[in-house]
């Protein structure tokens, strides 16, 4: 059989065309291996030892310690005694993420020091504010307080969560795989403005726990169904823990008062407490001697009974302001810098966070300022 010049240099044409997509597809496959290899070593080790979670604040890392109750035990990684807002990373801290098969945390909302850090980090991490489900909340403005002010309705007066496209981008991309570093990229501003506190509310925990048992069942599926029975627990305890903090503070809805700063939303709006101010605005900003005159003058006319300060910062500013309004201040503390290490650490926060707004609110005139 004989070929004419066209049908040779076609056939060869075939091949040349050939030899080039396998070529581009050798390409493809070696660009992916590095990850393929990297998810495959990280599973591999997780099938020969216990599964290693660094977890950003004691809040979170009491909840999560109550998920890998009989697996593992998580790391916390931020001084209790410290702010998020103000913390910085110390070698051990470093040396902790680089080892980490799971980095869970609130986000830059909360945890700035992190941000940079996560940037480049190879491992899952799991950025609790991006999760649509949370349904988290703007930070409350001068125009939120005053609102709540002129005519408190207890949630109704809460900024409207946020919903913004770039939480349903991330959350379409999936929270089970988080192995790329691209969802650090964010407009810093807009995330600035949302408030992470989210677990000062029971409901929003309960979604947190149903995420991060998700995640960790994903990454450690022999011990999915340990997982999962773990949270059924929590959530069962986190529903029986809403229904009696209710009643105790059933008797101090609508009394008025301060904190120090705006960390408090979520447990107002599920108890009808009514916070009305906040003494700092934005940790990156001085105050203003307008902000604190109006501080002042609010005190004085509505009947604001307690100025909460913080143990992560001084108390130095509420105490003035206290004195100069003649109310009561007091201590809340919205992180558990003293609470447990272990499960029950959470559960003593939130209990001791209404302990502080009973006894300031119930008797503020038989109080002494304390703390």
């Amino acid at each position: 059989m004989t070929f004419s010049g066209n049908t040779r240099r076609s056939r060869a044409a075939k091949i040349i065309m050939t030899i080039c997509s396998l070529g581009l597809l050798s390409m493809v496959l070696l660009s992916w291996l590095p990850g393929l290899q990297h998810k495959e070593s990280r599973l591999s080790k997780l099938a020969t030892q216990d599964i290693r979670v660094v977890v950003s604040t004691k809040p979170l890392y009491s909840l999560i310690s109550g998920i890998m109750q009989g697996v593992a035990k998580p790391y916390l990684l931020m001084d209790p005694q410290q702010s998020p807002h103000t913390y910085n990373f110390r070698p051990s801290d470093i040396e902790k993420l680089s080892q980490a098969d799971l980095v869970v945390w609130v986000g830059p909302s909360i945890e700035t020091f992190m941000a940079a850090a996560l940037r480049d980090h190879r491992a899952p991490v799991l950025t609790l504010e991006r999760e649509p489900s949370l349904q988290l909340r703007p930070l409350r403005q001068n125009k939120d307080w005053e609102a709540t002010c002129a005519h408190h309705h207890g949630a109704d007066n809460q900024p409207e969560p946020i919903h913004d496209k770039q939480a349903h981008h991330h959350h379409e991309h999936g929270h089970h795989a988080h192995d790329h570093s691209h969802h650090h990229e964010h407009d810093h501003a807009a995330t600035k403005a949302v408030d992470g506190h989210f677990w000062l509310d029971p409901d929003r925990t309960i979604t947190m726990l149903h995420v991060v048992t998700q995640q960790l069942s994903t990454l450690d599926p022999v011990h999915a169904q340990v997982y999962q029975q773990n949270a059924a627990k929590l959530i069962e305890r986190l529903q029986d823990m809403k229904k009696r903090l209710l009643a105790r503070l059933a008797p101090l809805k609508g009394l008025p008062f301060i904190v120090f700063h705006d960390a408090y939303q979520y447990f107002e709006a599920w108890t009808g407490l009514r916070g009305v101010g906040s003494v700092v605005v934005d940790h990156d900003m001085p105050l203003g001697s307008k902000h604190i005159q109006d501080l002042i003058t609010r005190t004085k006319t509505q009947g604001i009974r307690c100025i909460f300060h913080e143990p992560q910062f001084s108390p130095r500013l509420a105490k003035t302001l206290a004195q100069q309004a003649g109310c009561t201040t007091t201590l809340a503390d919205p992180l558990g810098a003293d609470i447990s290490d272990g499960v029950d650490g959470y559960f003593e926060l939130m209990d001791q966070l209404a302990g502080a707004f009973e006894h300031c609110l119930k008797n503020p005139q038989s109080l002494k300022t304390q703390g």
